[in-house]
């Protein structure tokens, strides 16, 4: 099996029943694009967006919860394949530059956007980051 032989698979775990049931579970949903959780965190001065990545992918590279991807297609039983290295998926969005109105509405279309999109089951990682910078109000 080609899974068994791939250099960057550090495990291959079976399911348990609550992993079984929260993939059927998403993936009923998946036509629905409500299988996505979006979390905003805002903060006030000064960020190194370099070293706030370093950081998180510090994070992804101590967990390997945030290294899995769950795979059931052509496999007997569905796994949770745990990655040796996985890259954080991160965006940049600079609206810094934006107007205050102009910045909130380009804001609401991102935010829609990541909202109509269905959860990926086949990326390497199950985190998508996107910083957006806004000018500061104060």
């Amino acid at each position: 099996n080609e899974i068994h032989n791939d250099p960057t698979i550090e495990c291959i775990y079976p399911l348990s029943d609550n992993e079984l049931a929260i993939l059927a579970h998403n993936l009923s949903l998946f036509a629905t694009h409500q299988d996505n959780a979006f979390l905003r965190y805002e903060w006030n001065g000064k960020l190194d967006e370099k070293l706030f990545l370093q950081a998180w992918q510090h994070v992804i590279n101590s967990h390997e919860i945030l290294r899995s991807q769950y795979l059931w297609r052509k496999l007997r039983h569905p796994a949770r394949i745990v990655r040796k290295k996985v890259s954080a998926d991160f965006v940049y969005v600079d609206l810094s530059s934006y107007g205050e109105i102009e910045a909130k509405k380009k804001y609401s279309e991102i935010h829609s956007e990541e909202l109509g999109k269905s959860f990926d089951h086949n990326a390497q990682t199950l985190t998508r980051l996107i910083f957006i910078r806004m000018k500061s109000l104060f």
